[in-house]
C-alpha cells in the first residue's frame, strides 16, 4: 500500500503544513497501536519530504524524478531501518551504517530522510549511537521512528522527537474500510466485523489477520486448549505444533481472552470486547475461577509475551502458559 489512509488525512495535513513552511522538526516519533498504518504512513511521507515538486497541502507529486526512485527503491536519499530478517534487534552497526550515510550530502540537494521501525526493538547500544545522530543531524534530516510501544523507548530519544500520535480509527469508519479491502471470499469466511474485533480495532491488523488466515489458526489453537482441558493431551505436547509458529501472537490471543473474562466480571454490558464471537464460552470459563487469579494470569502471561521477543526459549513460554491455563479451568469448560 503506497496510500494515505482514510483515517490519516488531519496528520498528512498539519505534516505537509509544516513542510511547506519549511518547520518540520528534524524527528519524529509516530506512536500508536499495531494495525493502524504507522509505517505505510512514514513512508508515504517521506516520498513526499523528498518530492522535488510537491502539492501544497498535500503529498509527493509521484512524477518527478525523485519520487520514481522513491518508488522504485532506489532513492538515495532515503534509508529505512528495520529488524534484519535473521535477527531479533536493529543492531548498533545497522545505526552505525546510517550516521555514516546521514553524514553525506543531499544527491538532491534536500533532504535526508529515515524511517526506522519498530523503533522499540532497537537494542541499547543501537539507541544510545542513535542518540547521538538525534543530538546533531547534520544538514536538513528526517527521522521518522515508528513504534507500537513508545514507552519502550529511550526517555533520552524520546525527548528529541515531536511526537505524531495515530490513534485507532472510528469504529464505522473501520470497518468500512475494511469491507471495501476484502475480497468477496474473504468476506465469506468470516464477517469483517469479527477480524476488526479480534484486532481491536485496528484496520491493517484485521486485514492481516484475513489475509494470513490467522482466524483459522486460532482456531486450531482452541482446539488445542479443548483438548488440554478434557485431559486428551497435556501442556507439552499441545505447545509442540506451536515451536515454528508465532507464539508472541498465541500468548497475545489468551490475554484478550483473560481480559474479555475479567470484563465479563466487572462490566457485563461492555461494548469492549475483543472475542464477540466466543464471548457466552468465555463468560462460562469466568464462572470457574476469581477474578484475581484472572489478574494474575494476566500478568504472567503479558510478561511471557515481553519475553517472547527476546532471546528465549519460546515453547517454554507458551507451555507454561498452557499449564497455568489447565490449573485454572476444569476439564469441563470447553471454548468453540
Amino acid at each position: 500500500m503506497t496510500e494515505i489512509l482514510p483515517w490519516q488525512h488531519k496528520i498528512l495535513e498539519h505534516l505537509t503544513g509544516l513542510r511547506d513552511q519549511a518547520q518540520l522538526p528534524h524527528a519524529l516519533l509516530f506512536s500508536g497501536m499495531q494495525g493502524t498504518g504507522k509505517q505505510q504512513f512514514a513512508h508515504v511521507f517521506a516520498q513526499a519530504v523528498l518530492c522535488q515538486q510537491p502539492v501544497t497541502g498535500s503529498a509527493a507529486c509521484g512524477t518527478c524524478a525523485s519520487c520514481k526512485l522513491f518508488l522504485a527503491g532506489t532513492h538515495p536519499d532515503f534509508s529505512a531501518i528495520t529488524v534484519l530478517e535473521d535477527k531479533k534487534y536493529i543492531s548498533i552497526d545497522q545505526i552505525r551504517m546510517l550516521s555514516e550515510k546521514l553524514s553525506l550530502k543531499s544527491h538532491f540537494q534536500g533532504y535526508k530522510v529515515v524511517v526506522l521501525g519498530p523503533a522499540e526493538r532497537m537494542n541499547r547500544a543501537a539507541a544510545n549511537s542513535l542518540l547521538k545522530t538525534l543530538e546533531e543531524p547534520s544538514g536538513p534530516t528526517l527521522i521518522m521512528l515508528v513504534t507500537d510501544r513508545a514507552g519502550y523507548l529511550l526517555p533520552t530519544i524520546r525527548s528529541r522527537c515531536q511526537a505524531v500520535a495515530f490513534p485507532r480509527p472510528d469504529a464505522p469508519g473501520a470497518l468500512e474500510w475494511l469491507q471495501s479491502t476484502l475480497s468477496a471470499e474473504e468476506l465469506q469466511q468470516h464477517k469483517a466485523q469479527v477480524y476488526l474485533d479480534l484486532a481491536q480495532g485496528a484496520p491493517l491488523r484485521a486485514l492481516a489477520l484475513a489475509k494470513g488466515k490467522l482466524v483459522d489458526k486460532r482456531q486450531f489453537f482452541i482446539n488445542q486448549l479443548n483438548e488440554l482441558l478434557d485431559g486428551q493431551q497435556d501442556a507439552i505436547t499441545a505447545a509442540k505444533p506451536w515451536k515454528k509458529e508465532d507464539v508472541p501472537n498465541n500468548l497475545n490471543w489468551m490475554m484478550s481472552w483473560v481480559s474479555d473474562m475479567l470484563r465479563l466480571k466487572f462490566a457485563p454490558d461492555s461494548p469492549l470486547s475483543y472475542n464477540k464471537d466466543i464471548l457466552h464460552i468465555l463468560q462460562g470459563l469466568a464462572l470457574r475461577t476469581n477474578a484475581s487469579d484472572l489478574f494474575k494470569f494476566l500478568d504472567r502471561l503479558a510478561h511471557s509475551a515481553r519475553m517472547s521477543e527476546g532471546q528465549i526459549n519460546q515453547q517454554l513460554l507458551l507451555e507454561d502458559a498452557l499449564i497455568c491455563w489447565s490449573r485454572l479451568f476444569s476439564k469441563q469448560a470447553r471454548i468453540h
